[in-house]
């Protein structure tokens, strides 16, 4: 016989090489099928589905004709031959799903579809390592005992292989070379075992093939035995489940990248290795086996229960690791592998270690032939568990009861098991196992703001470290099919979050979700069909449906949840569902837009950051070519992607490959002052036709949109124009691209997340950029026939001043010089605005009426003041009773205090109700002036320029209109 450390090993690079080709066909199928729940479920249970028919099925008639040793060597060689065929296959397959499902099926029929479809590609390879174990069963030698602690060491050998393959695929193979040939791979890792197998069983002379079990084997299996398979199979459905919502759980704290859910995957099956290389040892194994199945049932229980508990407490150490100063990714993905091994490993142990308590305890005595009967048996019924627990906690459990209750219930049922199991053999451990349950039954679940404040962004980490969690008002929690989501009200700010991760805001991101909608709008001559790949918090699907020319608007959204949290926003997003022209689509986007269907004249997809899995699928070159492919003629494809915390060569990389999927194409700000970019693609030239605009700005319901975008004339779309073709191509050039293949921007923006770790990271093609807009808006902007060149040129440069583009408001202002009249006071006035915000001087702010009424200390104050001791002032006006409530003169010497000293913030929070003052503002404009200073530290630049121009125009007591304002009213004319 072959020994068992060679036996062993083989099976280790067995299951690397398994688990290695699960996540590559996993993948490849869910581009095909879409990344929804349903077809998740699909898939996975396509995959554990042959696994059981290979180890119940087609293990006895191989074992009937074949030696063990050669029958496994056969098998591993099929499974490798068969996964180079694979790619070959998925194209097969994806034509024929496209063939075969009609938008109108409905979600079952989709589903069975497609797990008929997997079935196709998947039953051979995976019925085959069903096979495997029971067939390497048959070469252990030795009494029933020994030869089920065999069966457990080789078990927990395959399931280490399998934290290897896990690890080595998506930290080594997939950014070394790739998902293609990280699969050929695999497949040679297979061949390699099979060949060895061979050699092996040509080793052991003349072979002979298995002796099938007899009859009273078979009475054996079927008799009070077949319980303890029983319970295998459940604990394998609450393993599975727990797996799932554990997943789900930790997503909130760890992140949703590859990484991380790779590093909780290996922690889950190092649990089980150990698990079952424990349980194997000759110490268990004078243990009661059932007595001990027991005790393992009734320890999973418990670990998993405190496992469950710890997780919304494990942002804190998310904290402390992001505290580092020598900071890395290695310290990150160390702590995210210590948080998941803290929850999944010792829960783990306790499954890890019943396989080989349940074949002691279900093995005939004294019979040596059955062990492989009884492992195919156990294996195939564990395998359907873990198919009924991954279903229900993906589709009942965690949408039922939410995650961290599912993980309750799984626990308390658990120890029920355990209990029952032990009822005749220890009424002490059964009252245990009773007692934990009950107190079980009394936890209160997560904590869910802390749970999904989203640690796993290092500023946020060192931020809540440094000031604590804000106070969040959680409003809105549901644990939907595939992800969780909870809404967030902070003092009048609503907020969505997806996996913990802010999707959307009433408030901030206005600008970008309006201009989602809006900006293919202003760019297509006549848009009547439109999709939307992502609800968000519905403004974007309400800003296009403001456009009364447009006729259709399919939505497409993952979590129906998203969709529910919407009534929250509808302040804002003004229900578009209620709208006839809305249809709601629950699906992939990427899945949608492969069936065949008409044209659409617009695309927009706004899904969350290309880091996360799932929607990193919706940045890749297969993606961005297939949307294309979706287009009409003068079709426009809009991509919102949020360049915050990545490195410049994943920028790069992202705009190369759009760059490269479609022939035309524009890149705009969502906003002047923020990095969330709008790549605009078309199979036509992109031009921003002013006459357009204008006649898409006389409808009352889109202008007022345009103007939550902060948009308030035709004009000021140029403001957000950053590169045209020729100059994307520029800053692209060299840059890698971005393929389902390599997953170059899935793989290494996470890492961005620490070396980027702060909020407003500089875009690398901003700084060249500034100064340089002229030539690129000529580029661009196809302006009305009427313009005068001069005029245009005062008024983009009114547009990039109130944009807070400093630069290029200059640029455009001195070309009017010596132009004279109105265009010359026009330009003096840009150019005396830009003055103020970036000269250093200062107006008086001493406010003479106080001071004649005797205000001692407000005297004292401005004393100190003109003595040039400011933080004495300071000290003495904080020290004024009821100081909110003060006069506006006196908060107005406290705001400029406040600015001299360099408090920014405290001093904007201060000047702002003055702001709002308009009776005050017109008697005293120096309070436009600081306002504008204020703002300008503050790097708000638009807010600046505008209350610059208020000013100049309010000192200059201009009561007529200016110049730029009588040019404008004769354009609208």
């Amino acid at each position: 016989m072959i020994s068992l450390p060679v036996l062993a090993g083989a099976f280790f690079f067995s299951g690397a090489a398994a688990l290695m080709l699960e996540v590559v066909w996993s993948r490849g199928l869910h581009h095909l099928f879409g990344g929804s729940a349903l077809a998740t479920s699909a898939v996975l249970t396509a995959y554990m589905g042959g696994l059981a028919a290979g180890s119940f099925l087609l293990a006895p008639i191989i074992r009937r004709r074949l030696h063990p040793a050669l029958a496994y060597g056969l098998m591993e060689l099929g499974i490798g031959a068969y996964a180079l065929v694979v790619p070959t296959l998925l194209d097969v397959v994806g034509k024929l799903h496209i063939m075969l499902s009609p938008v109108e099926q409905g979600p079952a029929l989709a589903a069975l579809l497609r797990f008929l479809l997997a079935i196709l590609v998947l039953l051979v390879p995976t019925a085959l390592m069903g096979a495997t174990l029971p067939c390497l069963a048959d070469l252990m030698a030795g009494h029933s005992d020994e030869r089920a602690n065999q069966v457990g060491t080789l078990y927990a050998a395959n399931t280490f292989g399998a934290v290897a393959g896990t690890l080595a695929a998506t930290f080594a193979f997939f950014p070394a070379v790739g998902v293609h040939l990280t699969n050929v791979m695999a497949a040679g890792v297979d061949a390699l075992v099979g060949i060895a197998a061979v050699a092996w069983w040509n080793s052991l002379g003349r072979p002979v093939p298995v002796v099938a079990a007899t009859t009273s084997t078979r009475s054996a299996l079927q008799s009070a035995h077949l319980k303890v398979l029983w319970v295998y199979g459940m604990s394998g459905a609450v393993a599975m489940a727990l797996e799932v919502v554990w997943t789900r759980s930790l997503a909130m704290v760890l992140g949703s990248s590859v990484h991380a859910f790779s590093l909780m995957l290996a922690a889950f099956l190092s649990g089980l290795a150990v698990g079952a290389r424990v349980a194997s040892s000759k110490l268990v194994s004078r243990l009661d086996p059932t007595r001990a199945l027991a005790m393992a049932l009734m320890a999973a229980g418990m670990l998993a229960f405190a496992g469950t508990w710890l997780i919304d407490g494990l942002p804190e150490v998310l904290y402390v690791v992001a505290r580092r100063p020598d900071l890395s990714i290695l310290w990150m993905w160390s702590a995210a592998l210590f948080c998941s091994a803290l929850v999944m490993f010792p829960a783990a142990v306790g499954f890890g270690a019943i396989l080989p308590l349940a074949l002691r305890a279900a093995s005939p005595d004294g019979n040596e032939q059955s062990l492989g009967d009884l492992v195919g048996r156990a294996y195939a019924i564990n395998t359907v568990g873990s198919i009924v627990g991954s279903a229900t906690a993906g589709f009942v459990l965690a949408p039922g009861l939410g995650v961290d209750r599912a993980a309750q219930a799984l626990s308390v049922l658990l120890l029920g098991t355990a209990a029952l199991t032990l009822a005749s053999r220890s009424r002490v451990w059964t009252a245990v196992a009773l007692g934990a349950s009950v107190l079980i039954c009394t936890w209160d679940g997560f904590d869910v703001a802390r749970w999904s404040a989203g640690a796993f962004r290092v500023y946020l980490a060192r931020a809540y470290w440094d000031e604590g969690i804000p106070d969040a008002n959680v409003v809105f929690r549901k644990d939907g099919l595939s992800t969780t989501v909870t809404v967030e009200e902070n003092e009048g700010r609503i907020s969505l979050k997806v996996n913990g991760k802010v999707d959307a805001s009433s408030e901030g991101d206005m600008p970008t979700q309006v201009l989602s909608g809006l900006l293919p709008v202003l760019l297509h001559p006549n848009p009547e069909r439109m999709a939307i790949v992502g609800f968000g918090s519905g403004v974007t699907s309400d800003a296009a449906l403001s456009h009364s020319g447009l006729k259709e608007l399919e939505m497409i959204e993952l979590e129906p949840a998203v969709v529910e949290a919407g009534e929250f926003f509808y302040a804002v997003n003004h229900r578009p569902w209620e709208d006839p022209r809305y249809k709601g689509i629950f699906d992939d986007g990427r899945h949608h837009l492969l069936r065949p269907g008409n044209p659409y004249d617009i695309i927009i997809s706004e899904p969350s950051n290309p880091w996360i899995t799932g929607a990193s699928s919706l940045f890749t070159q297969d993606f961005w070519r297939l949307a294309r492919s979706r287009l009409g003629p003068d079709g426009i494809f809009l991509q919102w992607v949020q360049l915050y915390e990545m490195a410049p060569e994943r920028i790069q990389s992202l705009m190369a490959t759009f760059a490269d999927a479609f022939p035309h194409v524009v890149v705009f700000a969502s906003h002047p002052e923020s990095n969330d970019t709008l790549l605009i693609g078309s199979n036509a030239p992109i031009a921003l036709d002013e006459a357009l605009v204008r006649r898409r700005w006389e409808d009352p319901k889109v202008r007022a949109q345009l103007n939550r975008a902060d948009l308030h004339t035709p004009l000021d779309v140029a403001a957000l124009v950053l590169m045209d073709e020729k100059g994307l191509r520029d800053f692209t050039r060299g840059a890698t691209i971005n393929t389902d293949d390599n997953l170059f921007v899935e793989l290494h923006a996470p890492v961005d997340l620490i070396n980027y770790a702060y909020k407003e990271p500089e875009l690398p093609f901003l700084a060249p950029l500034a100064g340089k807009r002229p030539p690129l808006v000529e580029s661009i902007v196809r302006p009305l026939p009427t313009w005068k060149p001069a005029e245009l040129k005062l008024a983009l440069a009114d547009v990039m001043l109130r944009a807070g583009l400093m630069k290029d408001a200059r640029a455009y202002a001195v070309q009017l010089v010596g132009e004279g009249g109105e265009l010359e006071a026009g330009k003096d006035r840009i150019l005396a605005a830009i003055d103020l915000l970036e000269g250093d001087d200062e107006v008086p702010v001493a406010d003479e009426e106080i001071a004649r009424s005797g205000d001692q200390r407000y005297l004292r104050s401005v004393q100190a003041m003109v003595e040039g001791n400011d933080a004495r002032a300071l000290q003495l006006f904080e020290g004024i009773p009821g100081l909110e409530d003060a006069s506006p003169g006196h908060r107005m010497l406290y705001a400029y205090l406040l600015y001299r000293g360099n408090w920014r913030y405290r001093a904007r929070r201060t000047i702002d109700p003055l702001l709002s003052n308009q009776a005050y503002v017109e008697t005293h404009p120096e309070v436009l002036y600081y306002g504008a200073r204020i703002y300008w530290l503050l790097d708000e630049n638009q807010r600046a320029a505008r209350l610059a121009l208020r000013y100049l125009d309010q000192v200059r007591n201009q009561q007529k209109q200016s110049p730029l304002d009588e040019i404008l009213a004769r354009q609208a004319r």
